[in-house]
């Protein structure tokens, strides 16, 4: 969630994420829940691709 008014990549790092088992070698999957997409294999962290608007949000599943 972009809590600035401002538009703003957003990222996270894996190990932040509750109860998500360690990625393997290959990167965890990441998917907007949303736009039913795959956003592809991440290894450590996951960032935006493009600025969030400014309040807005994404919704995103992680899988190990």
């Amino acid at each position: 969630m972009n809590q600035s008014p401002d538009a703003a990549t957003l990222s996270f790092t894996f190990d932040d994420v509750p109860n998500l088992a360690p990625c393997p070698a290959t990167g965890c999957q990441v998917r907007d829940v949303w736009t039913r997409a795959d956003l592809g294999d991440f290894v450590d962290s996951y960032a935006t691709a493009a600025p969030l608007a400014g309040r807005d949000a994404a919704f995103l599943t992680m899988t190990a």
